[in-house]
């Protein structure tokens, strides 16, 4: 099985309703601002082949929280080069809160081939302490509408979150294999600067996994 390559637009916090105790997307890539779609025309003329396959995708916010008129620019311009046979798909990321079967329905119109959910945990608790707004219920009504409007649909999950455990991380990773994602990414929690998780960390109140930890619960 090969994998197809991925053209990522970096969309730093754009559309998110909350922060996360461990995101600090500043620090996490070169962009503090959103490109705009102008811009982002641009970028892809200039690294797409003149022919090829991939996905062209929208990482690093809540794609489907955009305005609506900014959705249909970013998909605008993707769906160019899709018609162009220099990409073959367009991906989003988002939260399983922000997904319903219209929203799904809406992707698929758009041109989205791939949608991203950031689970992280399938444990309430856990994405409670995360802050990320939403319980484990979301996650399955986003996968199936997802799936219904014919859409690969991928989870990500995050172990070693506060109040999480080796136990929690095999709890989630049999929850979100039940939903029959199309892929998994798992990527072990880790602090950032300038992050309420880091500040937590400095006042002892939270103890990340070590590298040895991570790597063997993953």
């Amino acid at each position: 099985m090969t994998r197809e390559r991925i053209y990522p637009v970096f969309l730093p916090f754009a559309g998110c309703p909350h922060r996360c105790v461990f995101c600090e997307q500043q620090h996490l890539g070169p962009e503090q601002k959103s490109p705009s779609p102008d811009a982002v025309h641009g970028w892809l003329a200039s690294v797409l082949p003149e022919r090829g396959g991939g996905e062209i995708a929208f990482y690093g916010g809540t794609f489907t929280l955009l305005p609506q008129h900014l959705q249909i620019a970013y998909l605008e311009t993707a769906r160019g080069f899709v018609a162009a046979g220099r990409v073959s798909g367009i991906r989003v990321s988002t939260r399983p809160d922000a997904v319903d079967v219209p929203i799904a329905s809406a992707l698929r119109e758009g041109g989205v081939t791939t949608v991203e959910l950031g689970c992280q945990s399938f444990a309430d608790p856990v994405l409670a302490l995360a802050g990320r707004g939403h319980k484990a219920d979301a996650h399955k009504t986003a996968v199936t509408s997802l799936k219904r409007a014919g859409l690969l649909c991928g989870i990500q999950l995050m172990p070693g979150l506060p109040g999480a455990s080796k136990q929690e991380a095999l709890y989630s990773l049999d929850e979100a294999l039940s939903l029959e994602p199309a892929f998994l990414r798992i990527y072990p929690t880790v602090v950032l600067r300038d992050t309420s998780l880091a500040r937590a960390w400095g006042r002892g109140e939270y103890r990340p996994w070590t590298l040895e930890e991570a790597v063997r619960v993953c």
